[in-house]
C-alpha cells in the first residue's frame, strides 16, 4: 500500500518529526495503517493527496484520545508531503482538509499539533490557528 511505503520513506528521512521510528514503522503491519486510511472509523484516521496518475503526494492524520475523560481531545499524528511536492501549498491544503474534517467531529474541543523546532516546514502551520504552549 502507498500509504504504508511513504509513511515508512517519512520516517526514515525525518525522523526527528515524528514519534514513531522507523524499525517500529517498518515492523507496522500495512493492513493494520490501510484501515486508518480510507477507513470507516471517524475518531482514528488519515487523509491523503493524490497526483493525476493516483500516486499518493502527502498526508495527514487525526487520532482522538480514549479516554472517557479526555475524548473532547484529538491531535494531528504523522504529517507528511514528498520532497518534489513541497512548497505549493499542498501540505496547507492537506491540513485543511483535516482540519475541515474534524471539525465536525462531535464533541472535539482541542486539537493538538506537536511540531519538532527543526522542523521549518511544519512551523508555518500555527498560522492555522494554533497556539504555541
Amino acid at each position: 500500500m502507498q500509504y504504508s511505503q511513504l509513511r515508512n520513506q517519512a520516517l526514515n528521512e525525518l525522523p526527528d518529526a515524528f514519534t514513531t521510528s522507523y524499525a517500529e514503522g517498518v515492523a507496522t503491519a500495512p493492513e493494520k495503517l490501510a484501515r486508518r486510511f480510507g477507513g470507516n472509523d471517524s475518531d482514528d484516521f488519515v487523509l491523503g493527496a493524490f497526483s493525476a496518475m493516483d500516486e499518493l503526494l502527502g498526508y495527514a492524520g487525526f487520532e482522538r484520545e480514549t479516554r472517557i475523560k479526555q475524548r473532547h481531545k484529538g491531535k494531528v499524528i504523522g504529517m507528511y508531503v514528498v520532497p518534489i511536492a513541497r512548497g505549493a501549498g499542498l501540505g496547507r491544503k492537506i491540513f485543511a482538509a483535516l482540519l475541515a474534517d474534524v471539525k465536525q467531529l462531535s464533541g472535539i474541543e482541542q486539537i493538538i499539533l506537536s511540531v519538532n523546532h527543526s522542523n521549518q516546514g511544519a512551523r508555518s502551520l500555527p498560522q492555522l490557528g494554533f497556539c504555541q504552549f
